[in-house]
């Protein structure tokens, strides 16, 4: 799960959304509350290097949220309503 997190911060967008999907088929099939220590871990540190990078003016090279996190949430959601 941490590999497929880390290929996020990649720069390369081609790579986003197939690990998008992968991730949430790990969300289908890992205990829920697992999932979310290691994701919310993760959603916590983009939003603490978002802060930092506004507070300082340097933009993020890697992180996107736009293009990173909501295919995964938009994933996470199909999968919890069904």
């Amino acid at each position: 799960m941490y590999f497929l997190l880390g290929n996020l911060y990649i720069n390369f967008q081609l790579l986003w959304e197939p690990t998008s999907k992968l991730i949430a088929s790990y969300a289908r099939g890992m205990n829920i509350t697992e999932f979310w220590e290691v994701f919310g871990e993760k959603l916590h540190l983009a939003a603490q290097q978002i802060k930092v990078s506004n507070q300082e003016k340097v933009p993020l090279l890697a992180l996107k949220c736009e293009y990173i996190y909501t295919p995964i949430l938009t994933s996470l959601t199909a999968v919890i309503v069904t």
